[in-house]
């Protein structure tokens, strides 16, 4: 289903009053690569990739980031995705 646009608007938001709210950040991120919007997803995503708080995670942020550089859309969601279940298993 598709979210209205006032809830990704409202979820932009989110990110922009908890710039360090990383889950609502990759929330954004997959939904703006399914709207196609890779250089605002590129900017936003920016903050994870380059973090230094995630040190395990580095090299598989810098590999989404370079998907999403390069415009594979498909293959940045995918990764976003199965770390998304990975972190839910984990919980």
């Amino acid at each position: 289903m598709t979210p209205p646009a006032q809830a990704v608007d409202g979820l932009l938001f989110a990110v922009e009053l908890v710039p360090r709210g990383f889950d609502l950040r990759r929330t954004a991120v997959r939904q703006l690569l399914k709207e196609g919007d890779s250089a605002n997803a590129k900017e936003i995503f920016g903050p994870i990739a380059y973090s230094p708080h995630f040190p395990k995670e580095k090299r598989r942020n810098l590999e989404i980031m370079d998907k999403i550089s390069t415009g594979d859309t498909a293959g940045a969601l995918k990764m976003l995705d199965e770390d998304e279940k990975k972190r839910q298993r984990e919980s």
